[in-house]
């Protein structure tokens, strides 16, 4: 019994005393000398769900209805635990009446064996558990190739009911089409020939309704203690929809590249941390580079042109240290042509958790055509440009001199009349004859009119040379203004004639500060102000309207409206046109420099002038200029 760590007890039913060995006491935690010599001590320690179960059964034997008993039962240990005790126990003795003198027994501990039965109990449910949620089927052959499980799941995938597959053969169940069974077949001998005693395969499938399914099979051989195969144990997942997605997947893959090969347009993505980029076939092509070409930053900065190194380098390397987009134009040499080519590279930040830079995902695309395009274009308009401004010289030349010719001819004529006249006079002073008071004063009024005409001409040449010149060289001296102080100051500076003539209204809506030239700017408003004055309807007072507010978004606006007659549209397409006017010759007619003026001041200063009309119903010259930097 020592030998065996079996617990002894034997019971005096008539005096109740019950004798009990060391091991009984050790396996509940107490000494020997600790457990009292009662049967009432197992009663004591015995756990109360396990008394009604147990005492039918210990009845039964007392009464001679049952000649033995076993039973598992938990006591209570001495710190309190439970301990699962397997009692086994019979009556021995009995009075000639039979009633029960002696029973006598033995305990076994049995908590190990309890635990480890309940830990692969809760492993088979949990399995079931897995078994009957997991998206994979299971399915058994055992060494016949014959089935001999087949679970609810491979039921549901491949729509035969376990019944109908349960100890055939795997080939006489049509599930694999006939052009896929050699290679299943191959599958299936390799585990039974114990050529692998795993393996990974994907097939095709036919499903009971006839439709074909893409299966991973995951297969694992089970052995017995001979050492001969017992069973074939089969996870089966449905991968249909992961081959189509593949399938997709492929097909997309050899779209992009084909269309990166046709738009010479390549990716990479380079590892920042590892300092190591992978590229597109498309864009091994454009560096003329193979596989074996090593991809470090290093080895990205030799393909690049000598001369643009040092700028494209610098340009990754300020994208990495700020994280912002790379956006970079430059000259690579291929390495197998030795062509020098343009391309453009573009670059996105692909980042971690945390914020940190992971890659850096990208295209490279060879612009080299674009590029020689652009020079082609450039050196076209750099022709053209030339063109223009020879034919905008030939314009104004034409105009300066249309200009200054009127007032230049009338000047000389006044000046060849006062000359003649005052030599006439200088000779009949010489001769000295007699004194015509009245003669000398009619040639003197004839000398000072001409003289007024030459003066007059000499004035207005000036004034076309002032223009010019304000065309030609705007004031660069800028400062912070209001729109409003400068209309204010533009209308006290309108020609009196005209604002007589016309009524002047400022509307103010609150427009932004600018950054200008007073002076050039009033100079825009009053001419604005001056053609409105002269517009006006014939016979009519004119009536002028001074707008100031906001612009477009980051600007200011000034729009300067009038109810005059108008402009026509083919003549609204020239207004700003220089030396262009359609006022009649002679007194108010200007040099047609004004609008033109107004148009490179604006310009000069990064706004806008533009104008909206409507015959009959007056003009509207509107003027955006930049808002003024707000002061922190």
């Amino acid at each position: 019994m020592r030998g065996g760590r079996l617990g002894l007890w034997d019971w005096d039913l008539l005096s109740g005393r019950c004798t009990y060995n060391e091991r009984w006491a050790s396996m509940l935690g107490y000494a020997l000398d600790e457990i009292e010599p009662s049967a009432a001590v197992w009663e004591k320690l015995l756990h109360p769900d396990d008394k009604a179960r147990i005492q039918p059964v210990l009845e039964a034997n007392m009464r001679g209805a049952a000649s033995s008993w076993t039973w598992e039962q938990r006591l209570r240990h001495k710190d309190g635990h439970w301990v699962w005790i397997l009692g086994a126990g019979a009556v021995v003795e009995r009075a000639p009446d039979g009633t029960p003198l002696r029973a006598a027994g033995t305990h076994a501990d049995i908590t190990d064996q309890k635990r480890a039965s309940a830990e692969l109990a809760e492993a088979h449910r949990q399995l079931a558990i897995h078994v009957s949620n997991t998206p994979l089927a299971l399915a058994e052959w055992d060494g016949d190739y014959r089935v001999t499980r087949f679970t609810t799941r491979a039921e549901e995938m491949f729509g035969w009911r376990e019944e109908e597959v349960l100890g055939k053969r795997i080939d006489e169940v049509p599930w694999v089409p006939e052009e896929d069974w050699p290679k299943f077949r191959a599958m299936l001998e390799a585990m039974y020939a114990g050529r692998a005693a795993k393996n990974v395969d994907r097939n095709r499938h036919r499903r009971k309704d006839g439709t074909i399914i893409h299966c991973e099979w995951h297969n694992s051989s089970l052995y017995g203690p001979d050492g001969k195969l017992a069973s074939v144990f089969s996870l089966i997942q449905d991968v249909t929809a992961r081959e189509e997605a593949e399938e997709a997947l492929r097909e997309s893959q050899r779209m992009l590249l084909q269309s990166q090969k046709m738009a010479q347009i390549g990716s990479y993505v380079l590892d920042v941390k590892r300092d190591h980029w992978s590229s597109s076939s498309a864009l091994d092509a454009i560096f003329g580079i193979d596989q074996e070409y090593p991809r470090t930053g290093s080895d990205w900065v030799r393909l690049v042109h000598p001369e643009d190194r040092q700028v494209a380098a610098r340009a990754l390397t300020d994208s990495i240290a700020s994280g912002s987009r790379f956006d970079h134009q430059y000259r690579i040499v291929n390495r197998k042509s030795g062509e020098t080519r343009w391309v453009h590279g573009l670059g996105e930040f692909e980042r971690g958790p945390g914020g940190e830079l992971i890659n850096l995902v990208g295209t490279i695309q060879d612009i080299t055509s674009r590029k020689l395009a652009e020079v082609e274009r450039e050196a076209l308009q750099g022709k053209l440009a030339l063109a223009s401004r020879l034919a905008a010289m030939g314009t104004l030349v034409a105009g300066v001199a249309h200009e200054i010719n009127n007032p230049l001819v009338a000047g000389l004529a006044g000046e060849g009349v006062a000359l003649e006249e005052a030599r006439a006079a200088r000779k009949r002073i010489e001769e000295g004859g007699p004194a015509d008071i009245e003669a000398q004063r009619r040639h003197l009024e004839t000398i000072i009119e001409s003289l007024e005409d030459a003066s007059e001409g000499t004035q207005r040449v000036a004034r076309i040379v002032k223009d010019l010149a304000s065309f030609a060289n705007p004031d660069p001296k800028r400062t912070t203004l209001s729109l409003a102080t400068v209309a204010s100051n533009a209308i006290r500076w309108m020609p009196a004639e005209l604002s007589q003539g016309a009524d002047v209204h400022v509307e103010d809506e609150g427009a932004p500060a600018v950054l200008a030239s007073a002076g050039q700017i009033e100079q825009v408003v009053v001419n604005l102000l001056t053609n409105a004055a002269k517009a006006a309807q014939p016979g009519k007072r004119g009536h002028v309207v001074v707008r100031i507010g906001p612009g477009a978004p980051g600007k200011a606006r000034i729009d300067v409206v009038d109810q005059g007659v108008g402009i026509e549209p083919k003549i609204r397409e020239r207004v700003f046109e220089p030396f262009y006017t359609t006022r009649p010759a002679g007194e108010g007619r200007g040099a047609g420099l004004g609008l033109a003026i107004c148009h490179t001041i604006v310009t000069e200063h990064g706004g806008t002038i533009s104008v909206e009309s409507e015959v009959g119903k007056g003009s509207t010259f509107r003027v955006e200029l930049p808002a003024a930097p707000v002061e922190a």
